[in-house]
């Protein structure tokens, strides 16, 4: 678990950061960072309805937190509000968002499991390609995909373990693979384009989802039993429950 949550501050640091910066720079400009910090010095002065605070905050313009506040922030002015606006989609401005949340849960020691963990990397990687910044994107892509990799690896470990002691393995922490339900074929199967477009997400980010809960389908066309899709629904949809 340290170790990718490791992973996830390099991620930041390398990846994300200077891709929010790059964009930042060419949307709204390279003096982003002094937006924000006379942002901040305005809120200062509203809170205390006197004198500016003297704040000593150093800003910088490869901390993604401060990229990811500019992106987010309620009182741009209107120029920049603007330029975000036409060069960044609204759903993008919610992956900003979610990645604030994964960022306040890792500095206030709360660990992550490895399911966010995954999902924080798939989230770095959109906002990345939503941003244009595809080569941040990519590098990003070969750590989700990595993570992916070992919990296949882990399965077949298990698997593997199981078959030499003719025994259920004990659970791992972590993330808990599991088995596709193996109910009859015409008890309510959807393929997973269709459910994709249900949850509002690809085919790919759901696939991707079914294969850190251990379900392994093969293509966006392959289809799925009502209780692994309500499995999923429940784990990362519970506002889209499936009958």
């Amino acid at each position: 678990m340290a170790e990718w949550e490791a992973v996830l501050f390099a991620v930041e640091r390398t990846m994300l950061a200077p891709g929010i910066d790059s964009f930042l720079t060419t949307v709204v400009g390279y003096d982003w960072i002094d937006l924000l910090a006379d942002l901040d010095r305005k809120a200062a002065e509203r809170r205390l309805a006197t004198r500016p605070s003297n704040n000593s905050r150093q800003y910088n313009r490869r901390d993604v937190q401060d990229g990811l506040r500019l992106l987010t922030h309620d009182r741009l002015p209107a120029s920049a509000r603007n330029a975000l606006r036409k060069a960044l989609p609204s759903k993008a401005q919610g992956l900003a968002f979610e990645l604030r949340a994964y960022r306040n849960d890792l500095h206030h020691n709360n660990e992550l499991p490895l399911e966010e963990i995954y999902r924080a990397l798939d989230t770095s990687e959109r906002l990345l390609l939503a941003m244009n910044q595809d080569g941040f994107a990519l590098k990003v892509k070969a750590h989700r995909l990595a993570l992916i990799q070992e919990f296949l690896d882990t399965k077949t470990s298990k698997n593997e373990a199981a078959e030499e002691h003719t025994q259920t393995p004990p659970a791992q922490p972590g993330i808990q693979l599991r088995e596709t339900s193996t109910e009859p074929e015409h008890q309510g199967r959807s393929r997973i384009h269709e459910l994709a477009k249900s949850f509002g997400v690809t085919s790919k980010v759901l696939l991707d989802q079914f294969a850190i809960e251990g379900m392994f389908v093969k293509s966006a066309t392959s289809t799925v039993s009502a209780a692994d899709a309500r499995h999923i629904a429940a784990r990362y949809y519970p506002d889209k429950p499936v009958q």
